[in-house]
Order: structure tokens, then C-alpha cells, then sequence
């Protein structure tokens, strides 16, 4: 007897196991009816639902929503969040309850109750271009948004209609001076699945293109290296008389938002090193209402600066000669010093100079037979990069071999890349040409350095003419 009711038992078991089939584990829904569908090889089984939502990270607590079913399918309504579900069968001859081996998971997003923030333009803003980009707070989980742009506010009279932008933000190049519009948009989650419409918002277009914001500084994709405060600036519109300047962190979707009103056209900010920021500034006239607002730029600041590119390459160089390199567009000041040794204790020339293109400095009063070092870098206010270095000897000019023009002919060879420069004896260039025959209207004792392929040569010559 033990024995045929274990094996009844286990046949029970067998016929009463249910295999779970939506929703399917880790599936993302969009709407709170959930169907919940399983299959059975018991008719005779009621299945009762077990429904548990996730609170917190790891905790689940057991929903009373689930019930008992004879079919196997039942409709629950939920709200939005993280569930798990399995199914006891419970066989209605011998009442043994068997509960499903795995249980599933699956999260519910509402999307009726989500509608995206329009952030610009607004407030019926009075544009004075007809090319803009337009701007929202996205929402998650979007796949695109639905544009509508229309001549009234009930969307009867459509101008614009994009079913799947995505691309943030949305710039729109086919509007018209002298008009107003309405728009509004809608989150798109698949096929025929969305969010609520947005409120409402409107904007104007001039009648003409007439003066309008223009953000002067921080330009837009700048890296600023800056001390403790960034000074911002725009231009002046001629019919404005505040301004409202907004500058987000990280996103213009952020929170951490920072504005202010003030009735010039510049204005300081703290902020943090190493981090993305957004601004834009509106113009507003006397009447205290919105006549413009700038295109949005965004800038980084940084907290280390570029060492500058040293252009001049030449291992040897007269006792005065021009030197050469290339600034970070940051850099306000470069720092120049020149030394007989390495360690720069013996140094023979430091100059601080104001950073402007083409960016180059006179290096003078040196020592012929000697070898000298030079260091350079970057400065802008407190700020300053590290050293970028060059080495270079001075030749004696007794050292140097004398030639002719013949001689110099002949040791260009036929070299068609190839640059003269003539010095007098006292280190100054007289003229740099790339044609040996340009140096006929030079006559007296010249030092020329000849630079063929990258090498260097130093002569003396005697021209007549």
C-alpha cells in the first residue's frame, strides 16, 4: 500500500507540473493589464497565481492580486515595477499542491501617465532665426519621439510632422519668418505604443531677421582652463534690456542648473574642473518679456594645460636666431628660458611673453663654440603646463668653412628641396630664400645655413654683385 501511494503521488507530480509562458523572464511591458499565460498536462488542476514585487534591491513581497483560476490564463492589473511570478497546480481530486520548479521575472513601464517637459523654445518665445534646434526632457526607454508642429493650438492646421526622430536635439531649417506655431512631442516605445503628449508650447518668428544673442564666451566646444571663476559674455541686442543666462552640468536634460538675470552682457561663474557644461542666454525687453534666446553652446574645463610644440628642430644655430613653436588655444603666455646646462641653474636668457600667432621669439647674445639648452611653457592665469625642451650648439664662426657661390651650387647638387637663409656676422637674417640664384643682389660677407633633406650646413661666403 506505502508503495502504490508513493507511486500515485509521483504521477500526480507528473501530470500536475506547469510550465510558465508569459510574460517571459525578463520581459519589459508597457501597459498595467498583464496577461499571464502557462500550460498544464492536469485538466483537473485549479492554479493559483503567485505574484511577489521587488522592493528594494534584493526583497519581494507577496502581492494579494493573484487569486485562483480554472483556465490557464488570467488578467491582472499592475502598477509600474520589478515582479516575479510562479504557479501552484493543485489537483482538485487528491488536493496535492504542485508549485512551478523556476519562478519568472518581468518589469511593467507606465506609459500613460509619462509625458516629455518641452525646455525649448517656450512661452511663446519671439525667434529672430528660422533655422533652430528645439529642445525636451527626454524620457526613459524611449525608442523616438513624435513631432508635431502646427499653425494652431488643437493640431488642425499641421506645418511639421516627424514620426521617428532620433536625433537629440531636433533641428528644425524649414521655418518661416512672421509666424506663430504650437508644438508638442510624444515618446515613441514600439509599434503603436507611446507616451502621453507633452503640454503645449508656442513660438514666434520675426518679422525680419533683426538683432539677436550671440554667445561670445566660452565659444562652443572649448576647453577652458580656468582658475576660480569662467567669465561668460554674449552680445548686446539692441531691443533688450536683461538678459537671462542658464548654464546646466553635464546634460541640458541636468537638474544641476544654474541662471541668473542682469542687464550687461557678461557675468562671472564658479565652476568645477574637469567637467561638461551647457549655456545659453534669452533676452528679455522692458515689458519683461522673452525676445530671443541664443543657440545653446557647451564648453569643458579642464585643469591641466598643453606644453607647447616646438617647431624649430635645427641642431645648430647662429648667436642669434628666431625660434619657433605651436600654443594650446588656451595658452595667454609662454615662459622662455635658455641655459648653458641642463639642470637651467646657468641660465642666459627667461622672458615672459603674451601668447599671439605666429608664435615666435628672438634668442640672442649667444656664445659662439658653446652648446645651450632652451625650455618652454604654457601659462594662463595660475595655471601653467609642463616644460617642453630643445638643445642646440653655436658653432665658431672661425670653424666654419668658407665657399663661393660656385661651391654652394655645387653642393646643392641638383637638390630641387632645399632653403638658404643669409645672416650677417652679427647673427642677423637678411634674407631666406629656396633659389641660389636669389642671392645675387646681396654683396659682403654672409654666414648661410643651407638646409637640404632635413640636415643643416652652415658656410661662409663672399658675394659680389
Amino acid at each position: 500500500m506505502k508503495y502504490l501511494l508513493l507511486s500515485i503521488f509521483a504521477t500526480c507530480i507528473a501530470f500536475s507540473q506547469v510550465a510558465l509562458i508569459s510574460p517571459k523572464n525578463n520581459e519589459m511591458l508597457f501597459k498595467p493589464d498583464v496577461e499571464f499565460k502557462f500550460t498544464s498536462y492536469n485538466d483537473k488542476d485549479v492554479y493559483r497565481i503567485n505574484l511577489e514585487r521587488k522592493n528594494g534591491e534584493f526583497n519581494f513581497i507577496k502581492l494579494e492580486t493573484g487569486g485562483y483560476y480554472n483556465q490557464k490564463s488570467a488578467n491582472i492589473k499592475l502598477n509600474q515595477g520589478e515582479f516575479r511570478w510562479s504557479i501552484d497546480a493543485i489537483d482538485t481530486v487528491t488536493g496535492i499542491i504542485v508549485p512551478t520548479q523556476y519562478n519568472q521575472y518581468f518589469k511593467i513601464f507606465d506609459t500613460v501617465n509619462v509625458k516629455p517637459l518641452l525646455i525649448f523654445p517656450i512661452d511663446d518665445t519671439l525667434m529672430q532665426r528660422t533655422t533652430f534646434s528645439i529642445y525636451w526632457m527626454q524620457v526613459d526607454l524611449a525608442l523616438a519621439y513624435h513631432l508635431q508642429i502646427a499653425f494652431d493650438s488643437n493640431f488642425t492646421d499641421m506645418y511639421i510632422e516627424r514620426k521617428d526622430i532620433t536625433d537629440y536635439p531636433a533641428y528644425l531649417n524649414d521655418i518661416e519668418y512672421s509666424k506663430r506655431y504650437f508644438w508638442r512631442i510624444r515618446a515613441v516605445y514600439g509599434k503603436n505604443l507611446f507616451s502621453k503628449w507633452s503640454d503645449v508650447e508656442s513660438f514666434r518668428t520675426a518679422n525680419k531677421k533683426i538683432d539677436s544673442v550671440k554667445l561670445l564666451y566660452p565659444r562652443n566646444k572649448e576647453k577652458l582652463i580656468e582658475n576660480y571663476q569662467t567669465d561668460f559674455s554674449w552680445t548686446k541686442s539692441k531691443d533688450a534690456t536683461e538678459y537671462y543666462i542658464y548654464v546646466y552640468k553635464d546634460s541640458i536634460n541636468s537638474k544641476d542648473l544654474w541662471f541668473t538675470f542682469t542687464d550687461k552682457t557678461g557675468i562671472s561663474k564658479d565652476l568645477e574642473f574637469n567637467s561638461k557644461y551647457y549655456w545659453c542666454v534669452s533676452s528679455y525687453d522692458y515689458m519683461k518679456k522673452k525676445i530671443d534666446s541664443s543657440s545653446i553652446f557647451e564648453f569643458y574645463t579642464l585643469d591641466t594645460l598643453k606644453p607647447p610644440a616646438i617647431i624649430t628642430a635645427d641642431s645648430n644655430q647662429q648667436s642669434s636666431f628666431i625660434f619657433y613653436w605651436q600654443n594650446d588655444i588656451n595658452t595667454l603666455q609662454n615662459i622662455i628660458q635658455v641655459s648653458r646646462t641642463n639642470d637651467f641653474k646657468q641660465l642666459v636668457q627667461s622672458d615672459t611673453i603674451k601668447s599671439t600667432y605666429p608664435f615666435k621669439h628672438i634668442i640672442g647674445k649667444l656664445d659662439e663654440g658653446n652648446n645651450y639648452f632652451l625650455r618652454i611653457k604654457s601659462k594662463r592665469t595660475t595655471y601653467e603646463s609642463n616644460w617642453s625642451y630643445y638643445s642646440f650648439n653655436v658653432p665658431k664662426t672661425t670653424s666654419i668653412e668658407t665657399i663661393n657661390k660656385a661651391k654652394l651650387i655645387e653642393i646643392i647638387n641638383g637638390e630641387l628641396d632645399y632653403l638658404i637663409s643669409a645672416f650677417e656676422y652679427s647673427g642677423k637674417k637678411i634674407l631666406e630664400v629656396s633659389n641660389v640664384e636669389d642671392l645675387n643682389n646681396l654683396e659682403g660677407a654672409f654666414i648661410i645655413k643651407l638646409s637640404i633633406k632635413e640636415k643643416v650646413h652652415f658656410y661662409k661666403i663672399f658675394l659680389s654683385k
